[in-house]
């Protein structure tokens, strides 16, 4: 009996060093998958990262060139409403002087 107890011992020391060794091996495998998880994380990261780039140099030459038409309608629709002010002047002036005229002005 005394013989006994030390084999149950020494079985149960077995035991719990192959089941520590399962876990520790199951742990490696764990780690190695996380980190092929972690490296197709990166590489997608990366790919929408330079995508978000593009769009985002994409967006800034169309807005600059939006700007570029926003100042040429501008130009040109003052030029035009200068041009009709001064038509206008031209017509106010001429139906100014249509109306003196026979008006005899004594000094």
């Amino acid at each position: 009996m005394i013989l006994v107890l030390p084999l149950v011992l020494l079985a149960l020391a077995a035991a719990g060093g192959a089941t520590g060794l399962a876990f520790g091996a199951k742990g490696a495998v764990d780690i190695a998958s996380a980190q092929g998880k972690i490296d197709e994380a990166k590489k997608r990261y990366e790919y929408q990262r330079l995508v978000t780039d593009n769009a985002a140099v994409l967006t800034n030459r169309l807005a600059q060139e939006y700007g570029q038409y926003q100042m040429h309608v501008k130009t040109i629709t003052f030029q035009r409403w200068m041009k009709l002010m001064q038509k206008i002047r031209q017509n106010v002036a001429l139906r100014e002087m249509q109306h003196l005229v026979g008006i005899e002005v004594v000094i």
